[in-house]
């Protein structure tokens, strides 16, 4: 009676937990909030990756929305529908330059384009700073799956200026929630050991195929460098059980960046 007293206490948590992260994902991909509301619900997907890494493994997917939240998404639409975090930003500067050649000179039109020059650079700016707290959720999830601690929350992102240390994880009982298999009742959710080897290894192949692209192509160093940042939380065990294909990127692309990105900051995160 005991047990399934817990048993039942554990499946309303996972419920609970599972709510709240559906919440969180609608937060920050709601386009109709501004971008510092946003970041602060990746503040809370990331505190929450630390310190409850099972629930958010179970959450994970298209059915709780947090397909919504990764790179795959915000880096390429720039969390508000601009390409390449942005780039279709320069496109619209671009086409003001052409109306204003167009419009010989015209004043009002000269102000259209200025307004709009800013505008695009705002956007750009707002997209890429979604796209790095995405970025980041991603990286310290990983991490924490391979038995690491959190990150720090940064300006914008749910943190202070000042490094703070991570949330001691709390215990949770991971066997109700259908991860690893013979997980213990009561068994400390620290993050190692919530996946089963096999879904630890699809996980990573999912990222390394559409996350990790994503992540280090895009037009902010800020992003790349928290891209680069994701392999922390990559074994040698994982790297030994993605597909060729995948493998190669993730061992090629600290090279490639090392040797041509522009951004110094950039070539030290692949270091």
């Amino acid at each position: 009676r005991g047990f399934n007293t817990a048993q039942r206490g554990a499946a309303k948590n996972a419920s609970c937990l599972g709510d709240l992260l559906q919440g969180l994902a609608a937060c920050a991909s709601a386009r109709g909030f501004n971008t510092a509301t946003r970041c602060e619900a990746f503040g809370a997907l990331r505190a929450a990756a630390a310190t409850h890494p099972a629930a958010v493994a179970a959450a994970w997917g298209s059915q709780w929305g947090l397909d919504t939240v990764l790179p795959a998404t915000t880096c390429v639409d720039g969390g508000d529908g601009r390409a390449g975090g942005g780039s279709e930003g320069h496109g619209v500067v671009a086409h003001g330059r052409v109306s204003v050649e167009s419009a010989s000179g015209s004043g009002s039109t000269s102000a259209a384009t200025a307004a709009a020059g800013a505008g695009a650079a705002a956007a750009r700016v707002d997209g890429d700073r979604l796209a790095q707290a995405s970025a980041r959720f991603l990286a310290d999830y990983l991490l924490v799956l391979n038995g690491g601690g959190g990150g720090e929350g940064g300006p914008g992102e749910g943190g202070g200026d000042d490094p703070t240390p991570a949330p001691t994880p709390t215990p949770i009982p991971v066997l109700f929630l259908g991860l690893a298999d013979g997980t213990p009742p009561g068994h400390a959710d620290t993050g190692a050991g919530v996946l089963l080897p096999a879904a630890l290894i699809a996980l990573w192949d999912d990222v390394a195929g559409v996350h990790f692209p994503a992540m280090t192509t895009h037009t902010s160093p800020l992003v790349r460098i928290a891209g680069l940042s994701a392999l922390t939380g990559l074994t040698g065990a994982v790297l030994t059980g993605v597909t060729v294909p995948h493998r190669r990127a993730l061992m090629d692309t600290p090279h490639r960046l090392l040797q041509a990105d522009a951004m110094p900051a950039v070539r030290a995160a692949a270091c």
